[in-house]
């Protein structure tokens, strides 16, 4: 995954979004959407982007992010809009800790 990504809030993701849900929220949403194949979740700090294989990366959510997600789950209401968020670290799945017999 790249350095930065820019996601881009769509009136509809902000309709089918769901306040209060880090996966299921306008900006999760439109994350999973434009991230094909990743799994998205969403914090008032960080995106998390789950590659699969190929771990998880974590995004600081900048500052106009976070007004947003905070106004969304408020029930404030919100316009779409896009952000560019910075690569924090990429991080591989931790292996299981129950031996295998």
């Amino acid at each position: 995954m790249s350095d930065e990504i820019t996601i881009h809030v769509t009136e509809e993701d902000i309709a089918d979004g769901t306040r209060m849900s880090g996966r299921e929220c306008a900006v999760a949403l439109a994350g999973k959407r434009e991230l094909i194949n990743c799994d998205v979740e969403v914090s008032y700090s960080w995106i998390s982007v789950d590659e699969g294989d190929d771990g998880i990366t974590l995004y600081t959510l900048p500052d106009e992010a976070r007004v947003f997600v905070s106004d969304f789950d408020g029930g404030i209401p919100v316009e779409p809009f896009k952000f560019t968020a910075k690569k924090m670290g990429t991080f591989s799945e931790p292996s299981s800790p129950w031996p295998i017999p």
